[in-house]
């Protein structure tokens, strides 16, 4: 029995360290940032019904009167990502408050307050910006609510295990790693992690802001095509 003790004990006798699972960081801390993406991911789907739309007559009333697409695009885009950051600032905020012992198990989130998460979720605004604008472009492409719902929802899920917001990347295959660096999820994950880690790097912000870009721009496409066709 006093073996037994010992062994079942042995968390006890000696300091234990915990090098990192993924990011260099604790897998507390990992599943944090990949649950935040997750979260942005979904967060997508009760604005269906109000950016999706059948009919595009609003949009060519207001080409006609000298609102190019580039601007009607950007108003809804900003308007959309306003709300999104709201609900993310929210619950960021939320935190401290309400489970601020309950964040003790993750040594990076362990003694935050309610200033350190106001300033986390400003710093949130570049990774909130790629995925917002990943779920613009769904809303240009989708033509009804249903196709646009599922598309979100199925879209999110697929993301959020491929880039590792599910589990941890270092398990997946070095393929998979390679490509989910490269997608919105993915990119947005390797930012949070890089925040609440050493601190995110130039390189994280270009290739944020270029693939915000390229979608930003890939729905103005959509928007001039819908606009113009007879």
């Amino acid at each position: 029995s006093e073996y037994f003790s010992l062994i079942l004990a042995r968390a006890y006798i000696s300091e234990q360290t915990e090098l990192g699972i993924s990011d260099e960081l604790s897998f507390g801390g990992y599943m944090f940032c990949g649950i935040l993406v997750f979260f942005v991911l979904l967060c997508g789907i009760p604005f269906c019904p109000m950016y999706i739309k059948k009919d595009v007559s609003l949009s060519r009333l207001m080409r006609a009167s000298g609102r190019s697409v580039f601007s009607q695009v950007l108003g809804e885009y900003f308007s959309f990502f306003f709300f999104m950051f709201a609900n993310l600032y929210i619950i960021v905020c939320s935190l401290p408050l309400f489970a601020g012992d309950a964040l003790s198990f993750i040594p990076e989130l362990s003694g935050v307050d309610l200033v350190w998460a106001q300033k986390f979720a400003f710093s949130l605004i570049p990774a909130v910006l790629l995925i917002s604008a990943l779920q613009f472009l769904v809303y240009e492409i989708s033509s009804g609510l249903v196709g646009g719902v599922l598309a979100q929802f199925l879209g999110a899920i697929a993301l959020a295990y491929v880039c590792g917001c599910l589990y941890p990347i270092n398990f997946f295959p070095d393929a998979i790693k390679n490509v989910s660096a490269f997608l919105p999820a993915g990119a947005a994950r390797e930012y949070i992690c890089a925040l609440i880690g050493d601190g995110a790097q130039a390189l994280s912000f270009i290739k944020i802001f270029a693939m915000f870009a390229l979608l930003l721009s890939l729905a103005m496409i959509k928007r001039r095509q819908r606009i113009l066709r007879f």
